[in-house]
């Protein structure tokens, strides 16, 4: 296995204003609960650039979340994440998804970038779910 560049990361308006959501949310809890938040999720951000790097240079299959791809029209991944660990084994606690989608920036027909699309605690109703701005429920 030959070592790859990392994907480059970017990140929608939406999921940069979850983030901030999230953090200002858990700051409520201590201040050392947001720092784990803001660590796992830069250590997540940056191993999965990585993996799937690896993945796109070993010609491996991706598998997209059906749910996510379905409310959005086209292939959106899901990767699961955890801030610490958790007391019982059905606990959310500290359980986060990052959904994302993978975007070709410079028309060479393989996948370059990473586009984070939002970022949701596990015990929070999915982003497909969420009532869309303008769209009748």
């Amino acid at each position: 296995m030959r070592a790859v560049e990392p994907l480059a990361l970017s990140a929608t308006n939406e999921a940069r204003r979850q983030i901030v959501s999230a953090r200002t949310w858990l700051r409520g809890f201590g201040a050392g609960v947001e720092k784990r938040f803001t660590t796992a999720l830069e250590r997540e951000l940056t191993g999965l650039c990585q993996r799937i790097a690896q993945q796109i240079a070993d010609k491996k299959p991706f598998n997209p979340d059906e749910q996510a791809s379905l409310a959005f029209s086209r292939a959106i991944y899901r990767h699961r994440f955890q801030t610490g660990k958790t007391r019982t084994r059905r606990s959310s606690s500290g359980v986060w998804f990052l959904l994302y989608e993978l975007r070709d920036q410079n028309s060479d027909g393989v996948a370059d970038t990473i586009q984070l699309l939002g970022v949701h605690h596990a015990a929070s109703r999915p982003l497909w779910e969420e009532p869309q701005e303008g769209v009748e429920q």
